[in-house]
């Protein structure tokens, strides 16, 4: 059984903005890209040593303490695991329904907090995995005391796909497969996203010729594309030379690593330039890579010649299978008043206060008798309440914020006559979860 989530990058690691460039490549860059990146790159380690700390097992029994994500879901054994997170299967309560699980530990930047808006605005496509729920900021609670904070993206389980690493032997027709890929990309960059990391581990195949995308947690809006994310962009072996150079991602390197996956399939071994460490000497070899098939190359060749526009998606596919047709869309699912405040925060519509975790149905009377009829007057009461402190934040004060935030909801909370214990557990998962606040 194959999931949705991570796979092992085993040929070429994900690149580090702030990593592996040569003396040479790093001359160009101007004082302005290097300060940028040495600011993003210990975020990224961050990351990494928070993974290097959890064990599923442990992970596991503190969510059953958690008073939102066990309600909903029971995870069940750990199913991939990968540098920035790892993917479980679950049970979701309520229905029996087997989910993937993506979970990432809180540092000062979450992944799944790029990758939840990205897979949210793709839902109409039926290449990625469908979004089911979303937790941020939930609590691993070890003997009543709050550990760590980690996010929880709830998918889709991919059982009848599989990734396309596990199936190299087995592609009849790549040229189709190739085809199906390029579709797949035409309608997430129609939907205005930059993948920023097409890879052979990142594709998964469903049979015959279906596509599932994953990990977009290196993707972004093309609209923001100046934003960047984390300091990741792309797996060496198929970045495009582009890439590698600047370190930035269009539409067209997108498609430009996809001819490059398709190769991989074709060769039946890592592509020529895998075990080049220096960057231009590899960015030279994907300029011109040697040994390509002439209609490989013709697709890059067009790709390069508008590569600031939208590829011609019809011509390429056509040209690697005239029988090549876009998927139809997907319609978008309905999500629960409970979910739908989890995962679109910024809607009108939210739960009731018999939602609030911790909470007794007196606790909820008194709030009530405050005149807070839903967790949005929640939010704007405690909000006026937080004070000056918000105004202009650095994120790098983001964690010193929270624990304000923590104490002015405590004390709110004990104002009404609620245990101090209950308030200091309701604000431990309430307050870094909020993106609103």
């Amino acid at each position: 059984m194959f999931i949705v989530g991570i796979t092992q990058k085993k040929e070429m690691p994900r690149k580090a903005k702030s990593k592996g460039s040569t003396k040479n490549a790093k001359a160009k860059k101007t004082k302005k890209t290097k300060k940028k990146e040495s600011a993003k790159a210990p975020e990224a380690e961050q990351l990494v040593s928070a993974m290097e700390t959890i064990d599923v097992e442990w992970v596991r029994e503190c969510l059953q303490h958690s008073k939102s994500f066990s309600k909903a879901y029971e995870i069940l054994e750990q199913i991939g695991r990968g540098e920035w997170a790892f993917v479980c299967k679950a049970r979701e309560r309520s229905t029996g329904r087997l989910v993937a699980v993506k979970i990432e530990p809180i540092t000062e930047t979450s992944l799944l907090r790029t990758e939840k808006p990205v897979l949210l605005a793709l839902q109409t496509s039926p290449y990625v995995p469908e979004l089911i729920d979303y937790f941020q900021s939930e609590v691993l609670f070890e003997n009543d005391e709050p550990k760590r904070h980690v996010d929880l993206l709830v998918m889709e389980l991919l059982d009848a796909c599989a990734p396309f690493e596990s199936v190299l032997n087995s592609f009849e027709h790549p040229l189709r497969t190739g085809a199906a890929m390029m579709r797949c990309l035409q309608s997430i960059h129609k939907l205005g996203v930059v993948h920023g990391d097409i890879s052979l581990g990142n594709f998964m195949h469903c049979t015959p010729f279906g596509i599932r995308l994953l990990d977009f947690g290196s993707a972004f809006f093309a609209a923001d594309a100046q934003k960047g994310t984390l300091g990741v962009e792309g797996t060496l072996q198929f970045t495009s030379a582009y890439v590698d150079m600047r370190n930035t991602a269009r539409f067209a390197d997108d498609a430009e690593a996809a001819v490059f996956v398709l190769w991989r399939m074709m060769l039946m071994k890592p592509l020529p330039w895998v075990n080049e460490a220096n960057d231009a000497a590899r960015s030279k070899m994907k300029e011109k890579p040697k040994g390509m098939p002439p209609n490989l190359l013709a697709i890059l060749h067009q790709l390069r010649e508008r590569a600031d526009a939208m590829p011609d998606y019809d011509a390429i596919c056509a040209s690697l299978d005239p029988g090549s047709v876009l998927q139809p869309d997907r319609p978008l699912k309905e999500f629960s008043l409970e979910t739908r405040f989890r995962v679109l925060p910024q809607l009108k519509a939210f739960p009731e206060l018999t939602n609030l975790p911790f909470l007794s149905a007196a606790d909820v009377s008194k709030l009530q008798k405050d005149g807070i009829k839903d967790q949005r007057m929640l939010f704007d009461r405690v909000d006026k309440l937080f004070g000056d402190d918000d105004i202009d934040l650095n994120y790098l004060l983001w964690p010193r914020l929270l624990e304000h935030r923590k104490v002015v909801l405590e004390n709110y909370l004990c104002s009404l006559h609620i245990k101090k214990s209950t308030a200091q557990k309701f604000a431990e998962i309430y307050v870094p979860r909020s993106e609103n606040w």
